[in-house]
């Protein structure tokens, strides 16, 4: 295609090469308040999405090093008291493997000036980072809510992913409850259907600016509570 071509082009060829379109990939489309450039007010849309189960659960049948790596660390002792103390795997019966994993957030920048939002997710023993989410900061909702309209419901989405993987099920609806839609349509049939495994969420990585804006702690500004692991104030936060 000639560098001048027009930029739907690019987007055809893109398409065929990778097998499919965006909307025939069976994504997870979820609800959330956008603000989009062309539009001066606020704008409930879609989000295209890839569920955690569904990508770790493809990772999990592909791969046969899985089960083995984690019996092995339980037999070394390798894995922290985080692991042991966690309530999925103490809840889980005698012999069945609880499959530790983690989810990551980052912004990752592209183009000029421009940034998006970034949510992955890993088993601790792969690290194949699978992307499960991506959100244009700058479409980030602006209603006063500091973003939240739009980052609030990834992670209940996460949530929702997160207790099917604790329970090794999938689940019987939507991450906010309602009914499948037409797009599910591949999934409603996998409703309560067993994974082959279940999994524990060890740990929730991302820098400090991602866990003050993102996650919704205090920044280091904050006059009351600026430290994430403490209760102390502004004027000692660096005794």
């Amino acid at each position: 295609v000639k560098p001048s071509s027009h930029s739907g082009r690019f987007s055809r060829i893109f398409d065929n090469v990778v097998g499919c379109a965006p909307k025939d990939a069976n994504l997870y489309y979820v609800g959330m308040g956008l603000r989009l450039r062309h539009e001066a007010s606020r704008r409930f849309d879609y989000v295209a999405t890839l569920p955690p189960q569904e990508a770790l659960h493809n990772e999990f049948a592909a791969s046969g090093y899985l089960v083995e790596e984690l019996r092995k660390a339980k037999s070394n002792g390798e894995l922290p008291p985080l692991y042991w103390d966690h309530p999925v795997v103490k809840a889980a019966p005698a012999g069945v493997d609880i499959h530790p994993r983690c989810v990551y957030v980052d912004g990752v920048a592209f183009g000029r000036g421009e940034s998006c939002l970034a949510f992955w997710v890993y088993f601790l023993f792969s690290k194949t980072r699978h992307l499960v989410a991506v959100l244009r900061k700058s479409e980030l909702c602006s209603c006063g809510c500091k973003g939240w309209c739009s980052v609030h419901p990834v992670w209940s989405m996460l949530s929702w992913s997160i207790q099917a993987l604790h329970s090794g099920t999938y689940p019987a609806a939507r991450h906010d409850g309602a009914p499948w839609r037409d797009s599910d349509s591949m999934r409603s049939p996998m409703a309560g259907e067993a994974f082959g495994f279940a999994s524990c969420c060890l740990f929730l990585k991302g820098d400090w600016g991602e866990f003050a804006s993102t996650m919704a702690f205090p920044t280091w500004k904050d006059g009351i509570c600026p430290c994430p692991m403490c209760f102390t104030e502004q004027a000692t936060l660096y005794h």
